[in-house]
């Protein structure tokens, strides 16, 4: 049973229709959990209502402007690092870039012929790492493979742990100081 909208009308603020009120009162008559609900409602209401709410500690708008005062002048040098890298990372890849298509335009059939080269010599290697998963499948245990797969599933989840906890250390290391 849907409990959802007799919920929503305990719970709201906003007066009931006469069919709402006469569907609830019938709803409550044969569902313990919605009358529970409806008898707690008034007590979390009023502490609600009257609990504080939480301040900053003394002085701490200072402390924020003289923290940030003080590393101020560090961030936009570190910016500018990181932007100039990235746009010198931009332009070699560009040049990369620009170097492959102006070989391309000057012999397109030896471009052409590497490509179907290159996707040969893959399809062999996909067909063969295949081949070679098929023979370990059918010679290894089922059970060893399954346990394979964990492993490497364990494997990898704990390189992503690691990963987002080094990036979570990164980024509240100027929080901590």
């Amino acid at each position: 049973m849907s409990h959802r909208p007799f919920e929503e009308w305990i719970l709201g603020e906003e007066p009931l229709t006469p069919a709402e009120s006469d569907a609830l009162r019938r709803h409550l008559e044969t569902c313990e959990a919605c009358r529970r609900l409806a008898a707690s409602w008034p007590a979390v209401q009023t502490q609600l209502r009257s609990a504080t709410l939480a301040q900053p500690m003394a002085g701490f708008v200072l402390r924020w402007r003289e923290r940030r005062a003080a590393t101020a002048g560090a961030r936009p040098q570190r910016a500018w690092w990181i932007f100039a890298a990235s746009l010198a990372s931009a332009g070699l890849a560009a040049a990369v870039v620009l170097w492959d298509l102006a070989s391309l335009l000057a012999s397109p059939s030896t471009a052409l012929q590497t490509w179907i080269r290159d996707l040969v010599q893959w399809s062999v290697f996909l067909r063969a790492a295949s081949d070679i998963l098929q023979a370990a499948a059918s010679i290894l245990p089922v059970g060893l493979i399954g346990g394979i797969g964990l492993g490497l599933m364990a494997a990898i989840a704990g390189l992503v742990a690691v990963w987002v906890i080094s990036l979570n250390r990164t980024a509240h290391e100027g929080v901590r100081s």
